[in-house]
């Protein structure tokens, strides 16, 4: 008796209740009032709808008391296909659309498809993202606005390529310069003029030590308005400037008098040099001396000479010693990265100041700037710089779904050159990639990514 409970209790637990309902499915197949432990249904979707994936039936079987979880019924048709602007449909019209059918749009003329997809496909119920066609000529949002002036020509509800309009000053005020128009060029404005006022716009003329004013004083300045000045005795213009003019609310930059007197005590002294020319019992402003390096010596750098600028020397030279064992020598010059030296070396692997080296690149590499280092003072300087190639190889491209325009299995691209991709059969660019075709910077290449369509 025990024995016989524990079977009933045993099969109670091993049955079903009624199967899930699975939303737009209908069981085809199985159906009873009980069902025991192993016992299978079949699903049909509703017509119009159909499982996710190849699958037409969906089975379901009586597991220790449980039944799994089925997956929904989805929509297989679509409704009209969208519509795109500037564009028509070329292929795959019909009066329904199911799962995976797909039509292809043209644009029209004057239009062309914003990157690659020509195609929009039914998918679950839903079309994927159709194509978009943009203008061959682009256009302009509305003309920019310019402060004090008004459009007298041109205006319209959409500007293209080349239309331009033009502006008038209101009443007080005139343009600067000759501008007075604004193009559409590539679908952006070229600079728009500007209106400035007519009014007197200037404060009193800027003051200039040892100076004073000899024509063009008034209580008022308006723009263009000029004064002229004149230096005071023993002063004289610094350059050709004698004039300051009202321009837009501002002064011009005034003219400077500078002393026609001596000004400089002696010329600075240069260790391990003499005074070459130039040498006088006085020095005016702007005189010259030049100087010359002592026998072993040599100038660090171009400068060979001082000048007397408003009362003080500008920067004298300096003299260095150029002989050997002066401590200016440099040793075998150095590794270049990716580079070998095209000069024989020196036995003695000493290298005087001033010597140069020429390197050059490897394979593939690009050279940047000047192929010479050079040895100043006992250092190797300016030292050749090789930039690196970008390599792209096939397991790169496989993981991107792009494929280069070139056949073989490993591609080397020289710093600076282009290369260009194509998505594979099936994908398209993703949204967030970059584009098809990319430059090389120095050995970094940003490849593009292209994703299954949807």
């Amino acid at each position: 008796m025990v024995g016989l409970r524990a079977s009933v209790i045993s099969q109670t637990q091993e049955t079903c209740g009624v199967p899930p309902v699975v939303n737009n499915a209908v069981i085809i197949h199985g159906k009873k009032t009980f069902y025991d432990n192993n016992d299978q249904v079949v699903y049909q979707c509703k017509k119009g709808y159909k499982f996710q994936g190849p699958y037409n039936y969906m089975y379901s079987t009586c597991l220790h008391g449980k039944w799994p979880i089925i997956p929904e019924c989805l929509s297989s048709t679509c409704g009209p296909p969208p519509a795109v602007d500037h564009a028509e449909i070329t292929h795959g019209k019909r009066r329904e659309y199911e799962d995976n059918n797909w039509i292809r749009y043209r644009c029209h003329q004057g239009y062309e498809f914003e990157g690659l997809n020509e195609y929009s496909t039914c998918r679950h119920g839903k079309w994927s993202d159709a194509p978009k066609c943009i203008s061959l000529r682009p256009t302009c949002g509305p003309p920019p606005a310019v402060d004090h002036a008004e459009i007298t020509h041109g205006k319209r509800r959409e500007y293209e390529d080349n239309d331009w309009i033009t502006y008038r000053c209101h009443q007080g005020y005139g343009f600067e310069g000759s501008i007075y128009y604004s193009t559409c060029r590539h679908g952006k404005w070229s600079d728009a003029p500007k209106c400035i006022s007519l009014r007197p716009t200037c404060g009193p003329p800027p003051a200039v030590d040892h100076a004073e004013i000899t024509h063009g004083e008034r209580r008022e300045y308006e723009d263009n308005d000029w004064i002229t000045y004149r230096c005071h005795q023993g002063y004289g213009f610094e350059g050709s400037i004698y004039y300051s003019t009202c321009r837009h609310g501002k002064w011009s930059d005034a003219p400077k008098c500078i002393s026609l007197r001596p000004t400089c005590g002696p010329p600075p002294a240069v260790n391990n040099a003499v005074i070459l020319r130039g040498e006088r019992r006085e020095y005016r402003d702007s005189e010259v001396i030049e100087y010359r390096c002592n026998l072993g010596y040599e100038f660090e750098g171009s400068n060979d000479y001082s000048t007397c600028r408003h009362g003080k020397w500008s920067d004298a030279p300096k003299c260095i010693s150029s002989g050997a064992g002066s401590g200016s020598e440099c040793g075998p010059p150095p590794v270049v990265d990716n580079a070998v030296i095209e000069q024989r070396l020196k036995p003695s692997g000493v290298y005087q100041n001033g010597d140069t080296m020429k390197y050059q690149c490897q394979s593939f590499y690009v050279l940047k700037e000047s192929n010479q280092a050079r040895c100043n003072r006992g250092t190797w300087e300016s030292l050749p710089i090789c930039l690196e190639p970008c390599t792209v190889t096939n397991n790169d491209m496989e993981q991107r779904n792009i494929m280069s325009r070139w056949s073989t299995s490993t591609n080397f691209i020289k710093h600076n050159d282009i290369i260009e991709f194509t998505c594979t059969y099936g994908t398209r660019l993703r949204r967030d990639s970059g584009p098809l075709r990319i430059r090389c910077n120095n050995g970094r290449l940003d490849l593009p990514t292209c994703a299954w369509q949807k």
